[in-house]
C-alpha cells in the first residue's frame, strides 16, 4: 500500500495547485473587471460632460462672432448622473401618448421634433420606458383624484359601454363639486375590458374601481397622513349620469342602495356632530322647509298641527335632504324616438289620406317569395317596417355602407364617387347599417343631396350585372 499513499499524495497536490491557478485567475478576471468597470464610468463622465464642451465651445466662439443672429444651442439630458429618467422626458413622453402617439414611437417622434427645434437631447429612452411612464403616469392621477375627492362635498359618477371584437368595455367618470365655490371637475377614472355588460358587474365594477384608488393611495406618502376610507368616497355621492337603457336605471339603484347603507355606517360611526359646513347646512334646510312648508298650506297650517304631525313633517324633511340622489339620463335616445315616431305618423297618414295608396313595399326576400307563392296575403306579410323612407336608407346603408367591410359595395362606392363627382375626397354614406344615432335623417339628406350621384352608381351596378350575374333582392330593391 505504500505505492498507492504516494499516488493519493500526488492526487493531492495537483487538485491545489489547480485550486490555486483558478484562484490566480480568478483575481487577475476581478482586477480586470475592476479596471473595465472605471473604465466605463470614465466614458460615461466623457460622454455627459461633451455637450458641456460643445456648448462651452459655441459660447465661447459666439463671443467673438460678428454673426448677431447666431444663437447657443440648447442641450436637454434625458437621464440625470443617476440614470433616472428627468421630468421634462416623463412630461414630454405623456403628453405625446396623450396626444395619440404610440408608445413605441414616443422617441422617434421627440428625436425629429428636437433636430428640427435645433435642440440637442443627450441620450434616449426605450418603449419599455414609455410603457412604464405610461403606467406611473396613471398612478399619479388615479393619487390626485384622491386627494381631489376627499376634499370635495360631494361628486358624481357617469360610465358608459362599448364593444370591440366581442370584448365589451367600460369608461367611467367622476365629477366632484369643491367646497370653496369653485367649479366642479370631472375626473376620468379609466377605461377596462370586462366579460358582460350586466348590471352586476358594472355595480362590482365601481366598487373595485374605488377600492383600488384608495388602496393605491393609501400605499402613497399621503395616505400616511390622511388615509382614503372607500366608505367615506361611496358617502360623498350624490347621483349617477347614464343613458335610458333598464340595465342603468337598475344599475343606479343598486348605486344608490349602497351609498345609502355607506352613509348609514357613517353617521353610525361618528362620535359627535361636526360643526363643518353647519351655515351651508342650515340653508339648505330653510330653502328644503320653506318648499314643504308651501306644500303643507304654510306656516298657519303648520302650527295648527298636532305635536305628533310636525314631528313626522320635521323627519319628513331631514329624510328628504339625506337620502337626496339624483340619477339623470342623457338624451342620446331622443332623435331616434323623433324618427321613430315620424315613420309612424307617415305611416298613418298614408293609411288614411292616401285613398289606398302607399309606399312601395320593400321586403325582405323570404317574404316575396311567400307572397308570390299565394299563400300567405302580402298585405298580411307587410310589416310597418317595410316600406317608406327608413326602409330605403337602410337598404342603401346596407349596399354602400356595409357593417363588414368584406360586404357591400363601399370600396367601389367611394371611388366612383370620386371620378363622378371630381372631388378628392370619397362620399361617406352614414352608417345605417349599424346602430348609429340620426344616421337615417343624414342618409335622406345625403340621397337629397347627391342624387344624380346614387342614380348614376346604381345604374353603373346594373351595366356590370347585365354581363351576366342579375341583380340581387337587395339591389333590385333599392
Amino acid at each position: 500500500m505504500p505505492g498507492g499513499g504516494r499516488s493519493g499524495h500526488a492526487v493531492k497536490e495537483q487538485h491545489e495547485e489547480r485550486v490555486e491557478g483558478l484562484k490566480r485567475e480568478n483575481e487577475s478576471l476581478r482586477r480586470e473587471k475592476e479596471g473595465l468597470k472605471k473604465n466605463l464610468a470614465r466614458l460615461n463622465a466623457h460622454n455627459h460632460r461633451e455637450p458641456l464642451r460643445i456648448q462651452h465651445a459655441v459660447r465661447k466662439a459666439l463671443k467673438y462672432s460678428n454673426d448677431t443672429s447666431a444663437t447657443q444651442p440648447t442641450i436637454h439630458y434625458v437621464k440625470d448622473r443617476q440614470g433616472i429618467i428627468q421630468d421634462w422626458a416623463r412630461n414630454a413622453i405623456l403628453m405625446l401618448v396623450n396626444e395619440g402617439v404610440p408608445m413605441s414611437k414616443t422617441w422617434a417622434v421627440m428625436e425629429a421634433n428636437a433636430k428640427a427645434l435645433g435642440v440637442m437631447i443627450v441620450g434616449k429612452w426605450s418603449i419599455r420606458t414609455s410603457c412604464r411612464v405610461v403606467h406611473e403616469g396613471g398612478i399619479a392621477a388615479g393619487l390626485m383624484i384622491v386627494e381631489y375627492v376627499l376634499k370635495c362635498i360631494a361628486a358624481t359618477l357617469s360610465s358608459d359601454g362599448t364593444a370591440h371584437k366581442s370584448i365589451q368595455y367600460l369608461s367611467r367618470h367622476a365629477v366632484a363639486i369643491p367646497p370653496d365655490g369653485d367649479p366642479p371637475k370631472d375626473c376620468f377614472l379609466g377605461i377596462t375590458p370586462k366579460v358582460n355588460h350586466t348590471t352586476n358587474t358594472q355595480f362590482a365594477g365601481w366598487k373595485q374601481t374605488i377600492q383600488h384608488l384608495c388602496d393605491n393611495y393609501n400605499k402613497s406618502p399621503l395616505g400616511n397622513k390622511v388615509p382614503a376610507n372607500p366608505t367615506r368616497i361611496w358617502g360623498g355621492l350624490r347621483g349617477y349620469l347614464s343613458d335610458h337603457a333598464s340595465d342603468q336605471k337598475k344599475l343606479s339603484a343598486m348605486l344608490q342602495r349602497y351609498w345609502w347603507e355607506c352613509d348609514c355606517q357613517l353617521r353610525g360611526e361618528a362620535v359627535m356632530p361636526l360643526d363643518e359646513y353647519t351655515e351651508d347646512r342650515e340653508q339648505v334646510l330653510m330653502e328644503k322647509g320653506s318648499e314643504l312648508m308651501q306644500e303643507i298650506g304654510g306656516p298657519e297650517h303648520y302650527h295648527a298641527l298636532s305635536i305628533d304631525e310636525q314631528l313626522q313633517f320635521t323627519k319628513r324633511l331631514e329624510k328628504e335632504i339625506v337620502d337626496y340622489w339624483v340619477w339623470s339620463g342623457c338624451a342620446m335616445h331622443k332623435d331616434l324616438n323623433a324618427m321613430k315616431g315620424g315613420v309612424d305618423r307617415m305611416s298613418s297618414w298614408w293609411v288614411k289620406f292616401g285613398d289606398g295608396v302607399t309606399p312601395v313595399a320593400l321586403m325582405s326576400k323570404y317574404k316575396v317569395i311567400a307572397a308570390d307563392s299565394g299563400s300567405v296575403p302580402e298585405e298580411n306579410l307587410v310589416g310597418p317596417g317595410d316600406r317608406g323612407g327608413v326602409k330605403l336608407t337602410d337598404l342603401l346603408g346596407s349596399l354602400i355602407k356595409h357593417r363588414e367591410m368584406k360586404k357591400g359595395h363601399q370600396e367601389c362606392f367611394r371611388a366612383f364617387s370620386i371620378e363622378f363627382l371630381g372631388s378628392p375626397r370619397p362620399v361617406q354614406f352614414p352608417d345605417t347599417s349599424n346602430n348609429r344615432y340620426q344616421s337615417h335623417g343624414l342618409a335622406a339628406t345625403e340621397i337629397l343631396f347627391h342624387l344624380d350621384l346614387y342614380l348614376a352608381f346604381l345604374q353603373s351596378i346594373a351595366d356590370l350585372k347585365s354581363l351576366g350575374n342579375e341583380l340581387n333582392h337587395l339591389e333590385r330593391n333599392v
